[in-house]
């Protein structure tokens, strides 16, 4: 049982961190007026990191939906 709980624990965490991504490269877009290639220079991660952190967040949106 604590298995499940210390996995469930780590899922959590592995999609903030991704959320964090995508709101961090979309704040700096939004409040400093940056283009994404810039945002994600800024932040530090590329935009293929980026693309794929936002499909992530989507994805899992799209589950918790159904």
């Amino acid at each position: 049982m604590c298995e499940i709980i210390e996995e469930y624990v780590r899922e959590i965490v592995a999609l903030q961190k991704v959320q964090d991504i995508v709101d961090h490269v979309e704040n700096a877009m939004k409040n400093v007026n940056m283009t994404e290639q810039e945002a994600c220079k800024i932040i530090g991660v590329t935009r293929k990191s980026y693309k794929e952190a936002k499909e992530l967040i989507s994805a899992q949106i799209n589950t918790d939906n159904i």
